[in-house]
Order: structure tokens, then sequence, then C-alpha cells
């Protein structure tokens, strides 16, 4: 069987873990399984960036991500290339050496699509102040804008 190993996160898994993959499986479904908690909003559909892990060894071995994954890793905060989503990587014979990342920026509108467990579980929320008739703005300028912005400042320092 394939394993997995999962370097320290302060978090998830302090020490790191190794676990052993069925064939067959995601990273994200091998890590659940485990008892590591990887943050997963979509439920797995490949509709959000939750769950993007990076991938520190093995990368090469893996099929190339199909062009909605790689839709989503482009919304990304901070991704380089050897970044996928976890519940998109299907485990074969290969080992992987991967990284959960620390952050991650979930977008929704002002009241219907962030559950309040996803509002605790955050430590900002923010708001998009509007001027004149509008009162929101579609989902995806919306982030935009916060990922502009967050480039914009880390480009600064």
């Amino acid at each position: 069987m394939p394993k997995i190993v999962f370097l320290p996160h302060h978090e998830i898994c302090p020490e790191g873990a190794v676990v052993e993959a069925k064939k067959g499986e995601s990273i994200c479904d091998a890590a659940l399984r485990n008892g590591l908690d990887i943050e997963h909003a979509c439920e797995m559909s490949c509709a959000c960036t939750t769950c993007h892990v990076h991938i520190r060894e093995g990368f090469a071995e893996l099929p190339e991500s199909d062009e909605l994954e790689e839709d989503f890793l482009d919304k990304a905060w901070g991704v380089d290339p050897d970044w996928l989503l976890s519940c998109q990587v299907i485990m074969e014979e290969q080992d992987l050496v991967v990284e959960i990342p620390k952050y991650a920026i979930v977008v929704g509108t002002e009241s219907s699509s962030l559950s309040k467990s996803w509002m605790i579980k955050s430590d900002k929320l923010i708001s998009i102040p509007m001027r004149g008739k509008m009162d929101s703005l579609n989902l995806s300028v919306s982030a935009a804008i916060v990922i502009f912005e967050g480039l914009k400042q880390r480009n600064d320092n």
C-alpha cells in the first residue's frame, strides 16, 4: 500500500503523520480515515480549494490535474504548480510527502453560503465596503478583490 507522509501542521498533526493509503482513494479520504481533519468545505466534490495540499515529494509521478482543478487552484492563496486538491489526487502505487497549508481563504455570500461552523473556525472575517446603490458583489469579483489586496500587501512587506 502506498504511504502518505504528512509534514507537521500546528493543528492537524503537530508531529506529522504517516498513513497507508488504499489504492484508488484520495489523499483527503486517506487523511480523514486516519484522523487527520483536512478541511473539505465542498465535501470533496472539486468545488472549492479548502483541501489543497503542497506535494513535497512524488509530484512528478502524479497524473496532470484536470482543467476544473486547475481553475480552482488558480483561485487559491499562494499556491505553486506542485499544489493540488487533496480530494482529486487518487493514490496508486506512489508514496507522497505532503504539506497541509496553514491557511485558506474561504469566500461566501453575506448570509447564506458560509455555515456558522466555518465562521467560528475563521481567524478573521472581512467584508468589502460598498458605496452607492449596490448592496453586494458577485462572489468571484469579491474573491478577486480579496486575493488581489492580499497579494499586494504581501508583496509590499
